[in-house]
């Protein structure tokens, strides 16, 4: 069960939304950061039909809620995401990265929310994620894909600072778009207003481009594209020769390549501080700057490595290069995968890490000569995290209401005294899934199916994204409760709900989503006793 000392618990058990954020709520934020969505300037040719975009618009909504077919919603934004990135980065290889990276922190939140309980608001849960594992997975599996997919042989050209897709938050801030347009500049070899308008006579291009300095204003990303587009037009057919400029396509392409993730970093840290002020956002900049110098000496000895033993191999061709390079890469990183599940079970058992107080200068220093940076770095911000006395009565309650569960002669004077128990220390709306849960489970043993249902009901939906690796037995009893209530509809949504989050729904088990096997499921429910 998921808590935080630092943070203030009243004001957490106040918060309207107590659960982790769900995976359709995810990737509309995915597709809102990205901005490809916001075509004003109609450079996507997928996106020309405006029905299509309402139709995104429309999934993404009810996937957010909840509703229709989860999974198949999800394959077609999947589809439709990669499209549309493919059309902004003009590189499948790049293309290739970012989905694949993508789907790694995908199926690492599904795993999370299976295994992982909170009673923190959904901005502290979040802000959880942010602290202790998700920027570490995605600069781990970025780095990764790039080196299996040997982005480096692409030809593409980034800034030389490692840290370019980070923003600088000193006296002002300085955001990742910022950045990269002073990279273009350079590149370009001449100044903003030359390169926006370097006949003198084009001012918008120019205006734009100062507004977003200026003001802070984020541009969509098809303004971004049409800038350049038109910039660089008028670079190659400017009428003064000490201004014309005639860019390579390959560099005009890193252009957009960089321009488009630096837009996304920037919306992403804007809504970080916006959430959680500037001095969160500095802090947690810092940490990513780290991790993201750490595991690139990291990699780039791993590269050497690879290198050295793939330097005499007889290739066919340059695909058997790369596919032998490709499955070095991979097998190097699975192996790194397994060290790091097995450092962190090392690290759990060492008395340093079981002790409540924060660990000494002592101690980090002695688990660097065991374990790297990049891994300790992690699990010491996790350790923050472990529970204290200050939760230690929400932690008694929450053992108290499962052993409750489990208990085959549970009484109503007993589920009454732990409902009132619940409301006195003020943990009613942290635990009233778990209060509905034991009313269910007394019904349901007394043969009361019809009240049963309702009570499983209001549990089950309490309990959304909330309680972890709870969820499979709740959700079971749920699904046995409407079978025995003979409440078809629902518990197709239950399955489809379920399959959604990978959690397995027995005698279906995911396997066949087809109204027929949901069917038989249902039937054989109707037999259960729990």
């Amino acid at each position: 069960m998921l808590v935080n000392k630092q943070t203030d618990l009243r004001t957490c058990m106040a918060a309207p939304s107590t659960n982790f954020p769900s995976l359709g709520e995810a990737f509309k934020f995915l597709f809102d950061v990205s901005g490809l969505l916001a075509q004003k300037y109609g450079q996507s040719e997928k996106l020309t039909n405006e029905r299509l975009k309402k139709s995104i618009q429309t999934k993404l909504a009810r996937l957010a809620k909840g509703e229709g077919d989860l999974d198949k919603s999800i394959s077609e934004l999947i589809s439709d995401f990669s499209y549309l990135l493919l059309e902004a980065v003009q590189n499948p290889t790049v293309l290739a990265v970012s989905v694949q990276t993508l789907a790694d922190i995908h199926d690492a939140y599904q795993n999370t929310l299976k295994r992982e309980g909170t009673y923190l608001s959904k901005e502290a849960t979040t802000r959880w994620m942010l602290d202790c594992w998700l920027p570490d997975l995605f600069i781990k599996s970025a780095q990764k894909y790039s080196l299996m997919a040997s982005l480096d042989k692409e030809e593409l050209s980034f800034p030389h600072d490692n840290d370019w897709w980070l923003p600088h938050l000193g006296e002002r801030t300085i955001t990742p778009l910022e950045k990269v347009w002073h990279w273009i500049y350079e590149k370009a070899n001449t100044t903003q207003s030359r390169f926006h308008n370097p006949d003198g006579n084009a001012t918008q291009n120019s205006e734009m481009a100062s507004r977003w300095f200026r003001r802070d204003r984020l541009p969509t990303w098809s303004e971004l594209q049409n800038n350049l587009n038109a910039s660089v037009e008028l670079l190659t057919n400017c009428s003064n020769q000490k201004y014309q400029r005639e860019l390579a396509p390959k560099l005009i392409n890193s252009f957009r390549v960089v321009l488009f993730f630096a837009r996304m970093s920037t919306d992403i840290f804007r809504r970080i501080k916006d959430a959680y002020g500037i001095g969160y956002a500095k802090k947690l900049t810092q940490q990513v700057k780290a991790q993201n110098r750490r595991l690139t000496k990291f990699n780039r000895k791993v590269k050497i490595d690879l290198e050295a033993r793939l330097a005499n191999v007889a290739f066919k061709d340059e695909n058997h290069a790369r596919r032998s390079w490709r499955d070095e890469a991979s097998t190097f990183w699975s192996n790194y995968s397994t060290k790091l599940i097995r450092d962190s079970q090392v690290m759990q058992e060492m008395e340093s890490f079981q002790a409540e107080e924060p660990l000494s200068i002592t101690d980090a220093k002695k688990l660097l000569t065991q374990f790297d940076p990049f891994f300790i770095s992690m699990a010491i911000r996790q350790k923050r995290y472990a529970p204290d006395n200050s939760q230690l009565t929400f932690l008694k309650l929450y053992m108290q209401g499962l052993e409750l569960q489990k208990r085959r002669d549970l009484t109503t004077s007993e589920l009454e005294n732990y409902q009132a128990l619940v409301a006195e220390n003020g943990y009613d709306d942290e635990l009233r899934w778990l209060v509905e849960w034991l009313f269910a489970t007394r019904c349901n043993r007394s043969d009361e199916h019809n009240t049963a249902y309702e009570h499983y009901k209001r549990a089950f939906e309490l309990s959304k994204h909330r309680i972890g690796k709870e969820s499979y037995l709740l959700v079971n009893e749920f699904a046995a409760a409407c079978a025995k209530n003979n409440k078809w509809r629902d518990f197709k949504k239950l399955v489809s709900w379920a399959n959604h989050n990978a959690i397995q729904v027995r005698w279906h088990r995911g396997f066949d989503d087809s109204d027929e096997a949901v069917r038989m499921a249902f039937e054989m429910f109707k037999y259960v006793s729990y």
